[in-house]
């Protein structure tokens, strides 16, 4: 069998994530290519993104591999309280709401779109944690003040 054969493969978003858990315990990382614009546009639609194991203590601001009830998101992690974090699509009109972090299984380090390649640090995820938080307070101004 040759090696290529298994290099690409298209996974449900179920499956993506059991593939994650293994990968990230076993301290390695895995490329993913995202569906869907609710991260637009820091990760518009078929972005290939690389997910790493996750810290101690996930930044805020980081973009996480997460369950959402039934749903696999890869959202911003916009607060953390005690043992819960508040995430939601940087495009999305509403936040997911609170998840477990025991459903957090990997953090984005780095992702690709078309020829250019970001590689996330601190400052970046700091300015995109405020710009974030800007639109969603932008959205909930203009439905409270109607």
């Amino acid at each position: 069998m040759c090696a290529n054969y298994l290099a690409e493969r298209v996974l449900s978003a179920a499956e993506a994530y059991d593939l994650a858990q293994v990968v990230v315990q076993a301290g390695g990382q895995l490329q993913l290519q995202v569906a869907g614009r609710s991260m637009h546009p820091i990760l518009p639609d078929q972005t290939l993104v690389t997910i790493a194991g996750l810290p101690k203590r996930i930044p805020l601001g980081s973009v996480v591999l997460t369950k959402v009830g039934q749903r696999v998101v890869i959202h911003r992690l916009l607060w953390r309280k005690h043992q819960r974090y508040l995430i939601a699509g940087d495009a999305c009109p509403y936040f997911d709401g609170w998840i477990e972090g025991s459903v957090i299984v990997a953090q984005a380090v780095s992702w690709q779109v078309a020829s250019k390649s970001l590689r996330v640090n601190s400052v970046w995820r700091w300015y995109q944690w405020v710009v974030a938080w800007l639109r969603h307070a932008r959205r909930w101004l203009i439905q409270h003040l109607r």
